[in-house]
């Protein structure tokens, strides 16, 4: 059992240690970095110290990437491109960071199955661009971005001026389907719920479907015995809310599943799409 303890002891220290070592910036690394940005802002040093302040503005870029705080590696990033403009460094460091930029717009371009309208337009700006490469990137994104937020017509717009044949005319006929899909009726579901597990089976969930009919069916008989004995005291106290809950749920579980199923279906449309970008 001590060599038991012992060798779990060991694991904890090394799991730790690895933690420890995946930690790339320390407080006082970031903290510095942003000290760095600030003196350069109020008294702009000489070309030297454009080194001191690229480092600051890539460990900021990629420490709040690396905690998903994208919106300020997305202001930090823009700030790196200025600056790279006013240093008058050449065209293909310029493209670099423009694409890696795009990269950090498609994590914020939809927010609660919406887009981000002051992304998507600086995404547009990229779209148009002369550089293909850059273009190319921009589009993927903002066309990916509009089809995750049902924005049909924009997106078939977007790739009717952009797209080469026989491209576009594959995308439109997608997108075209996915506008037009109507899907299985959440209404129609819940009707047939009221048979416990009969909503999950229209929306194609054998499993969830087959658990509400089992589980509401168990659940009413057990009430059944009840008042058929006449113990109502278990059916009022023990029994009925259960049946209550469970029942309910079950209506809510049988909505839920055709809007799981209806967006599967979309995706599964656009997945010709989706794989092209």
């Amino acid at each position: 059992m001590k060599n038991k303890n012992i060798f779990g002891a060991i694991i904890f220290l090394l799991l730790n240690l690895a933690v420890l070592s995946a930690a790339d910036f320390t407080a006082e690394q970031i903290d510095f970095y942003k000290q760095t940005l600030f003196e350069y802002e109020n008294n702009p040093a000489p070309a030297v110290e454009q080194n001191r302040l690229d480092e600051a503005l890539t460990g900021l870029i990629q420490f709040y990437k690396e905690n998903r705080s994208f919106e300020n590696a997305e202001i930090y990033a823009q700030n790196k491109i200025n600056y790279y403009i006013e240093w008058g460094r050449g065209d293909s460091q310029i493209q670099e960071l423009e694409l890696n930029y795009i990269e950090i717009l498609e994590r914020l371009a939809v927010r609660d199955k919406k887009t981000d309208d002051a992304i998507i337009q600086k995404l547009y700006g990229y779209a148009y661009d002369a550089r293909e490469e850059v273009s190319r990137k921009a589009n993927a994104v903002l066309l990916k971005a509009l089809l995750k937020t049902k924005n049909y017509g924009e997106a078939e717009i977007l790739v009717r001026q952009n797209w080469p044949s026989p491209q576009k005319e594959n995308f439109v006929k997608a997108i075209e389907e996915a506008q037009n899909y109507k899907g299985k009726n959440p209404k129609l579901a819940l009707a047939l719920s009221f048979v416990p597990g009969m909503g999950q089976f229209y929306a194609h969930q054998w499993k969830d479907g087959l658990n509400a009919l089992v589980l509401n069916g168990a659940l009413w008989t057990v009430s059944a015995w009840s008042v058929w004995h006449l113990n109502f005291f278990d059916f009022f106290i023990l029994e009925m809310d259960p049946d209550y809950r469970f029942f309910r749920g079950n209506l809510y579980n049988a909505q839920k599943d055709v809007y799981i199923y209806n967006e599967a279906q979309v995706e599964e449309i656009l997945s010709a799409v989706y794989n092209s970008l």
